[in-house]
């Protein structure tokens, strides 16, 4: 058991066992549920000959216990070099969420997580994007700013001085039909 350990100990170092994860005891039940799904993991793969896959979610307490982080640990057993891999790491607050791939011994410290799905969106590279969508609604809006001033012959559809200009139509009578309707309509 070795790798478990060794897993253990390092989600310990990067602060995803802290106490801001769970109280003691639901620590204990968390370890021993890591622990039975370890378990099974490596005893299916001995059988099958092959990799298998398992994930552990847990949550912390940031920011004074106001912001929770929800985290999903995924992992693989391989049976041939009876090694356990931290595969990815996927974190969510609130509506935030990123996936980190973990290669070796790059896991995030569990801090470093949270100040990153907190971190202010930089809006810099979307200003132009939101400065041409603010525009297109505010002409929209406003249907007399769907033409430039300085061309008088094409006011806005709805326009008042485009209303009172149209004439209505003139009422239907036999005399305005097409030929061939005139004919139909005389059978």
């Amino acid at each position: 058991m070795n790798t478990f350990d060794n897993e253990v100990e390092r989600l310990g170092e990067k602060g995803y066992l802290a106490e801001n994860f769970k109280t003691g005891s639901q620590l204990g039940y968390w370890l021993k549920d890591f622990k039975d799904r370890f378990i099974l993991s490596q005893q299916q793969a001995k059988l099958d000959g092959q990799a298998k896959n398992f994930q552990m979610e847990t949550f912390g307490k940031f920011n004074e216990g106001l912001e929770l982080v929800f985290f999903t640990l995924r992992y693989r057993y391989d049976p041939d070099q009876d090694s356990l891999t931290l595969k990815s790491l996927y974190a969510r607050l609130g509506k935030h969420s990123k996936t980190y791939v973990v290669t070796n011994d790059n896991l995030k410290f569990a801090s470093e997580v949270h100040e990153t799905l907190t971190r202010p969106v930089v809006l810099d590279k979307y200003a132009p994007l939101y400065n041409q969508l603010q525009r297109d609604f505010e002409r929209d809006r406003n249907p007399d700013n769907d033409y430039p001033g300085d061309q008088p012959e094409y006011p806005a559809k709805n326009h008042p001085e485009k209303l009172s200009e149209t004439p209505d139509p003139a009422p239907l009578s036999i005399g305005n039909l097409p030929a061939a309707l005139k004919r139909f309509l005389r059978k």
